[in-house]
C-alpha cells in the first residue's frame, strides 16, 4: 500500500467509527490534518507507515520530543501489543483497521481491537526486479539513451544475457517504464518513480 492510499484508509475508518473527519492540508511533502472538534480546530503532522517496530517507535518519540507540534502516527495496521506501547508513549495513531487513539484533554478517542477486513496481498517482485534485471536497470539509468541500442550490445554493456534484455525490458515496458518509439527504440520513462 502507498502512504496516500494508507492515509485515505485510515482517514475514513476513522470517520466511520467517529462521524468526526479529517480534512489534509497541503504542506508540500509532509501530511498535515485538520481535525474539527466543536469550537477547536486541532492541526496534527501526520506521519505515515507501512509498519512500525519498537524501534521505529523510539525513533518516533525522539521527534516528537524535538517537535511541540501535535502528531499522530498513521499506520496500515497497529497490532494490540504496539497499540498499547504507543498509548503507554502517548504517541497518538491510527490505522486502516479503524483503530485509534488520540489524548489531547479534553478530547479523548480510544478505539480498540479492530482487525483488517482482508488482509494484504504481498506482491513479490515480478522477474524484472531480480538480480540479473536490477543490474539491468541499473546500466540503463546509469547510461542515458541507452535502451535506445540493440538488444545484443545493451546485454554486452550490462553484462547479463541476451534473454534476460528482451524479459527485463519487455516487463518495464508492461509495467509503464519503458515506451516504444515511433523510431522502433525504447525510451526509459517514469525513471524517479523506477528507482
Amino acid at each position: 500500500m502507498l502512504e496516500t492510499d494508507i492515509l485515505t484508509k485510515a482517514l475514513q475508518e476513522f470517520k466511520n467509527a467517529t462521524k468526526w473527519e479529517f480534512q489534509p492540508l497541503l504542506q508540500g511533502n509532509d501530511f498535515q490534518l485538520l481535525l474539527k472538534v466543536e469550537d477547536y480546530n486541532l492541526i496534527f503532522n501526520a506521519e505515515v507507515k507501512q509498519n512500525i517496530s519498537r524501534s521505529t517507535i523510539g525513533l518516533l518519540k525522539s521527534q516528537l520530543n524535538l517537535n511541540h507540534n501535535l502528531f499522530l502516527l498513521v499506520v496500515r495496521y497497529v497490532n494490540p501489543e504496539m497499540a498499547e506501547v504507543l498509548r503507554g508513549l502517548d504517541i497518538n495513531f491510527m490505522d486502516t483497521a479503524g483503530s485509534a487513539f488520540i489524548k489531547l484533554p479534553p478530547l479523548y478517542i480510544d478505539i480498540q481491537g479492530r482487525r483488517l477486513k482482508e488482509p494484504e496481498r504481498v506482491q513479490r517482485p515480478g522477474r524484472v526486479f531480480q538480480p540479473a534485471g536490477l543490474q539491468l536497470i541499473f546500466t540503463l539509468l546509469c547510461n542515458p539513451r541507452l535502451e535506445e541500442n540493440p538488444l545484443r550490445e545493451i546485454a554486452e554493456y550490462s553484462s547479463v544475457g541476451l534473454t534476460t534484455v528482451q524479459k527485463t525490458l519487455k516487463g518495464l515496458e508492461q509495467q509503464g517504464f519503458l515506451a516504444l518509439q515511433s523510431n522502433k527504440k525504447y525510451k526509459l520513462i517514469n525513471k524517479e518513480t523506477l528507482i
